[in-house]
């Protein structure tokens, strides 16, 4: 019986990172083995070729998604980022394969933080989701026409909380994706943000993406969830 439409690519999905964790551990191990053998050159060449190109493989099918509306120009920010699970290596917080593009002129960068509900599929690298609540960076918003806005995403079963800032093209760097980066002075205090105009959020599931101004109704205040970055790989969830 075939299957149903939405379950191919999932079934592709995973079969092409079976195919990236095994060649990931192949050229790992031949890299770690004795290079006096004339013919090992070439089998970590190879290896690291197949690698790279699965790694296109795997970026070319990652599909725009929509992560904010920008208080600047009004358009919407879409990325391509996956939103299928945290297995996937564009969540490879020491070598992310993350599809090469300009981004928007007003788009400075992308934050978040994820709350762990399901664990994740294993996968043999490290994961940096995060705190499990939405956050500000204090240094970047106190830059001139700076304005941050959040909204939530589902990653695979756990919600998402994303976190764009947008300002003047003076402000550098741009179109940075730093979702997971530790931060020295993260902000989950997100309530005089909002109050002072630098903060703007979108309800979840908006299908309008209306930007919203007001402390009030705003669903990701006091949010329950660690505070703490955390770390994922092969499945294990740490702090």
């Amino acid at each position: 019986m075939a299957l149903p439409l939405a379950t191919r690519p999932l079934r592709q999905r995973e079969r092409l990172l079976r195919r990236y964790f095994f060649e990931m551990g192949t050229a790992h191990r031949l890299s770690a083995l004795d290079g006096d053998h004339d013919d090992m050159p070439a089998l970590v060449s190879g290896s690291v070729a197949r690698l790279i190109e699965l790694r296109q493989l795997y970026t070319s099918g990652l599909q725009p998604v929509t992560v904010a509306r920008s208080p600047i120009s009004g358009d919407l920010l879409r990325l391509r980022i996956d939103t299928v699970g945290l297995d996937g290596p564009w969540w490879d917080y020491e070598c992310p394969a993350r599809p090469a593009g300009e981004p928007p002129g007003d788009f400075i960068g992308l934050t978040g933080g994820i709350r762990i509900e399901v664990r994740p599929a294993p996968a043999p690298f490290f994961c940096r989701p995060g705190p499990e609540v939405p956050y500000v960076i204090p240094e970047l918003m106190s830059r001139d026409g700076v304005i941050a806005v959040i909204s939530q995403l589902s990653i695979g079963a756990n919600p998402a909380f994303a976190v764009s800032y947008f300002g003047p093209a003076q402000v550098q760097p741009r179109g940075w994706i730093g979702w997971g980066d530790p931060v020295v002075r993260p902000d989950f205090d997100l309530e005089p943000w909002i109050a002072a105009g630098g903060l703007r959020w979108v309800a979840p599931g908006d299908p309008d993406w209306t930007l919203q101004t007001t402390q009030a109704g705003c669903p990701y205040l006091q949010l329950p969830g660690r505070h703490q970055f955390l770390t994922i790989k092969n499945g294990k969830v740490w702090s």
